[in-house]
């Protein structure tokens, strides 16, 4: 499957290519251009600034397409522009927004593939439209040159595609063309298309994929009642943000034990675990953090919670006699590894005592 940006001329398309960055942004959620030195969007400066900030807008819209559960993790892209027609024939113009939706369902794409969501998409893609950042974020607005762009789909593409293009844009004379090529792209090259006008990234994903899963309404998570809030949980965790600051606080300038005390039920377990948890994870200087939540058995505490830590860092399985207290540090000690860090949250830690 491939992602083609459309252009205001019938003679050429962009493809654009996405990877995962072999190295670290400075933000949680980045993506970047790889530019091809002999292009470099024509030797344009203007053009490429221009383009670095749409990317920058379609890389939070991709973002907020994401379902809810995944946005603790760390996201990067590195985004590359290829000329359908010729290496070096780079002519997008000043002001060329309509890149937008393509950047951001690339975005959006390449960040399902690194959650380990498989995608299987039979038809190419081509995107055109601006796609808006802030309080309307993912919201796809008005392009021009729309009746060019689907002519070029008529005289380029070989293959069965669908193309999505704003619905502001959507007139008698736009949905009279499309029906005319679409029956010309069946009649003269045998190809299947699909013309669909959208007002928002996650319908075009939700039209594009079986199985999306981003789309806020109709996907809304259970209700916790009772229940505590979970790490994936922690983008619809509100009111306690006083309290997340002051636990991230003494989180970030204590190395040994902190403790969260308070009668039962005012959300001790949901403050560290929707709050502290999705806060340190999403400090890059925190990527190789591992985390393990404990509860104490009733039986064997000791026992238990030393198990629960060893598997935490990785070590190797807790031999019952180990019960000297020297010879658990040497046992803990022969584990850790320099180069991570870790949480062990204890809940419920008073079981160890009643």
């Amino acid at each position: 499957m491939k992602i083609f940006i459309p252009l205001d001329l019938v003679n050429n398309m962009y493809i654009v290519k996405t990877s995962k960055a072999e190295e670290d942004f400075d933000s949680s959620v980045s993506a970047a251009f790889t530019f091809n030195t002999k292009v470099d969007f024509g030797c344009n400066p203007k053009v490429k600034k221009e383009q670095t900030i749409y990317l920058d807008q379609a890389k939070d819209a991709a973002y907020e397409s994401l379902n809810d559960l995944n946005k603790a993790n760390f996201f990067n892209a590195r985004v590359a522009l290829k000329s359908l027609n010729s290496e070096n024939d780079f002519n997008l113009g000043n002001n060329s927004n309509s890149s937008g939706l393509a950047y951001s369902m690339a975005l959006a794409l390449e960040w399902r593939k690194q959650l380990g969501k498989n995608d299987d998409i039979a038809f190419n893609v081509i995107a055109t439209g601006a796609v808006n950042d802030g309080d309307d974020v993912g919201k796809v607005t008005s392009i021009g040159a729309l009746a060019t762009k689907i002519e070029a789909s008529l005289k380029l593409m070989s293959e069965p595609f669908i193309f999505f293009y704003p619905k502001v844009d959507e007139t008698p004379e736009i949905l009279e063309q499309v029906s005319k090529v679409k029956a010309n792209l069946k009649d003269t090259k045998g190809i299947e298309s699909k013309y669909i006008a959208v007002e928002h990234l996650y319908e075009a994903l939700d039209h594009l994929l079986e199985a999306y899963d981003g789309k806020p309404t109709e996907r809304s998570l259970e209700f916790k009642g009772y229940k505590s809030f979970e790490p994936e949980d922690a983008t619809r965790f509100f009111g306690r943000d006083a309290l997340k600051r002051k636990l991230k606080e003494k989180y970030d300038y204590s190395n040994n034990l902190i403790v969260a005390y308070g009668p039962s039920g005012v959300g001790k377990s949901s403050l560290v675990k929707a709050g502290l948890f999705f806060d340190v994870k999403r400090d890059k200087s925190n990527k190789s953090l591992q985390i393990k939540t404990t509860t104490p058995s009733s039986t064997k505490c000791i026992h238990f919670l030393l198990s629960d830590l060893l598997e935490l860092i990785g070590g190797q399985a807790v031999d019952d006699k180990l019960v000297n207290q020297n010879a658990v540090k040497h046992h803990l000690e022969s584990s850790l590894e320099d180069n991570k860090k870790y949480l062990w949250y204890i809940d419920q830690f008073e079981e160890i005592f009643t």
